[in-house]
């Protein structure tokens, strides 16, 4: 029958390997969720940039009115130069409240995205730890298993220092 150690540590060594699993599938998660919230960024600027393109656009094209209107002198406000001019401000409200419904969207979007991949990474991070105290208490379960039944060199209260100890040592420079 397998010392109880044993038993301990594939049992731990198996949530050491099922934290690092599941730590490195929600880390995959994160970047996902990063990625789309950066190419929703990306829509965001092009958005921005063609609507400054078409705000260039209306902006010349009232000017174009205008200097129509100014042409044909006092008789312009019945003419077609006023009435474009009208058309041009109503169109460019109906695209200025469009931009803002669609900037809202993505900016939602992007929001989104990115509190998934903080939560992913959260929980990578929660994974992480599990599967370091896993490995951690698996690499203790093995050096207290027992050689011939007597209690082996370098456990506490066995018959040479401890790991810890020198472990301990190692770290302050010592041997």
């Amino acid at each position: 029958m397998p010392a109880i150690s044993t038993i301990i540590a594939v049992g731990a060594l198996g949530v050491g390997f099922a934290g690092a699993a599941v730590q490195y599938s929600q880390q995959r998660k994160a970047a996902r969720a990063s990625e789309r919230a950066r190419a929703l960024q990306q829509k965001q600027q092009n958005v921005a940039y063609r609507k400054s393109q078409v705000s260039n656009l209306r902006a010349l094209q009232k000017a174009a009115a205008r200097s129509q209107a100014v042409s044909t002198g006092v008789g312009a406000v019945g003419g077609s130069g006023f009435a474009g001019g009208r058309v041009g401000l109503g169109s460019g409200f109906g695209a200025a409240s469009g931009f803002a419904s669609q900037m809202s969207g993505l900016s939602q979007g992007i929001s989104n995205f990115q509190q998934q991949a903080v939560n992913y990474n959260s929980s990578a991070a929660g994974w992480g730890a599990l599967s370091n105290l896993g490995f951690g208490v698996a690499n203790t379960a093995f050096a207290y298993q027992p050689s011939s039944g007597s209690v082996p060199q370098g456990v506490p209260g066995g018959g040479g220092p401890s790991v810890l100890f020198q472990q301990q040592d190692v770290m302050r420079g010592g041997v």
